[in-house]
């Protein structure tokens, strides 16, 4: 289904921890051609700072998102406009959206409706409306 796919790793980082990328790559690599690999949050907050790290050890390009509000994340806003940007400017196949949040669920039906395969990866307590918006969805 997805073999040798043309394939875009969306993560938002403030939901999936730095230390799931190894598990993510190795999951896609034999099957897909990763052609775009980013990862979305407001990487000056500590919480965050151990992808600054993972990304000179890892083909992976962050993709700053400021608080421009206290409190409040642009890090899922920046990936979902990110997503539909690459329907109009790129050839990619498949779509993996990396998040814990319910926020993704119109992002993936939105793709698909646009023949777009999407492969949610999430947690165990990743909503079930994303789930079932996806074409499959991987457990971490």
């Amino acid at each position: 289904m997805i073999e040798q796919s043309r394939t875009a790793i969306l993560i938002n980082a403030e939901d999936i921890p730095h230390q799931s990328v190894p598990i993510i790559c190795s999951a896609f690599r034999p099957f897909c051609d990763i052609r775009i690999f980013r990862v979305f949050g407001n990487f000056s907050k500590p919480s965050l700072s151990q992808w600054l790290r993972a990304s000179r050890e890892l083909p992976l390009k962050l993709e700053m998102t400021p608080e421009n509000t206290h409190g409040k994340s642009s890090a899922d806003l920046a990936l979902a406009l990110d997503a539909m940007d690459l329907i109009f400017t790129s050839d990619i196949d498949v779509f993996c959206l990396c998040s814990a949040g319910s926020d993704f669920s119109r992002l993936a039906r939105k793709l698909r409706g646009y023949g777009k395969q999407v492969i949610g990866i999430g947690g165990r307590c990743s909503c079930h409306a994303f789930r079932t918006s996806c074409t499959r969805f991987l457990n971490l």
